[in-house]
């Protein structure tokens, strides 16, 4: 994911990682030490140590995870906002979060995500998390850093999925 003005874009996906280690390593070996990765609250302090020791440095730690009900509001503004504006695209490689993005729905008659047994909702709610962090929308919760626009580059001639159209 990264961000260019009030956009959010997200470039690609890591999915079936066995350990954080190996999320590490392949977040290295296609992108450099670069990317800034933002941690969910559980766990946060050991991810940290075992991403650093991957090389990345470049890490945002939350003391708690944003309430459901806000992030799942969060993406639905960025998808398509009441205006009609959309501020976030995903990249049509992404199937794994994109396939979950169109699967989850809520239970009948209940603000419940239903995860399918827990097959849905991983993906999404990671997503979910960093466009917490990373949205302009909530400037206000962001540390300063650089996000690499670089990324941005490397994609930006390639069709982006947008659910909001």
């Amino acid at each position: 994911m990264t961000r260019v003005g009030d956009t959010i874009y997200i470039i690609d996906e890591f999915y079936n990682n066995h350990d954080v280690i190996e999320l590490g390593q392949r977040i290295v070996r296609k992108y450099g030490t670069e990317p800034v990765i933002v941690t969910d609250a559980m766990n946060a302090q050991s991810n940290r140590i075992l991403l650093r020791q991957c090389g990345l440095h470049k890490i945002i730690e939350t003391k708690s995870n944003p309430k459901r009900v806000d992030r799942y509001n969060s993406v639905n503004i960025h998808l398509k906002n009441a205006a009609g504006d959309v501020s976030m695209y995903i990249n049509k490689n992404c199937t794994n979060l994109i396939a979950d993005l169109e699967m989850l729905v809520y239970k009948s008659g209940t603000d419940i995500p239903d995860t399918g047994g827990e097959k849905y909702g991983h993906i999404s709610d990671a997503m979910g998390y960093c466009l917490m962090q990373m949205s302009p929308n909530y400037a206000h919760k962001q540390k300063k850093m650089s996000y690499t626009e670089n990324l941005f580059n490397q994609i930006k001639k390639e069709r982006l999925h947008n659910f909001g159209r």
